[in-house]
């Protein structure tokens, strides 16, 4: 219970997570040229050495064997308490019930019965499952799919807030013919502009510039 990681980065930045369970999935891929480390490792021994790190200074993925790597990431929260997962280099906040980041594909996924909340730099989106995959350069969200009825706001470059609501799903993804933002929302759908304009039906589309970040 009570599990803090904190991943210090360049430039005094950092990312983590808050939640009461935490599971890590290995993979023996990690070349270890040197000799280092043991790709044996049994999982006594490397809750030995995470354990071994001074408190709340824990690099996630730092005290692991050379042979080893991270491939995927398992949080949950427990009763009240929610998983907080941050990333100040991407903007980026979440709270949920679960995740589940797979760092070779790129991929979170966020779950809670109720609604998960993700916020990036101007935007945020609220649904009961939300799945963002992030670009190679591991910053920006290439696509973001939420699935269930819920609702997003964000706020343009030329200032002005558009909204939408949902009750089936929302995607939103980059068009490469346009060069511009798309998104798609589906059942019972509308879409606001400053709450002057709305648009509403089962399924909608709009595309717009993408938003500048930081």
């Amino acid at each position: 219970h009570n599990v803090r990681v904190r991943h210090p980065l360049p430039g005094k930045l950092e990312e983590g997570i808050n939640c009461d369970l935490l599971t890590l999935v290995l993979s023996n891929s990690k070349p270890d040229p040197a000799g280092q480390g043991d790709s044996n490792a049994t999982a006594e021994e490397i809750a030995l050495a995470s354990n071994e790190a001074p408190a709340g200074q824990q690099e996630l993925g730092s005290w692991l064997p050379n042979s080893l790597s991270l491939e995927k990431l398992l949080a949950d929260g427990t009763g009240k308490r929610r998983v907080e997962l941050f990333s100040q280099p991407r903007e980026l906040h979440c709270n949920t019930a679960q995740v589940e980041y797979n760092l070779v594909q790129r991929v979170l996924n966020l779950r809670d019965p109720v609604a998960v909340d993700v916020l990036q730099g101007p935007q945020q989106i609220h649904a009961p499952e939300i799945s963002l995959v992030f670009h190679e350069n591991n910053r920006d969200i290439r696509q973001a799919v939420a699935r269930g009825a819920g609702n997003a706001a964000s706020r343009l470059n030329d200032g002005r807030t558009v909204t939408a609501k949902w009750q089936k799903q929302l995607v939103k993804s980059f068009d490469p013919q346009t060069q511009l933002d798309i998104v798609e929302v589906q059942g019972a759908a509308a879409i606001s502009l400053d709450q002057d304009y709305e648009l509403q039906g089962d399924a909608l589309r709009i595309w717009f510039t993408p938003l500048v970040m930081g």
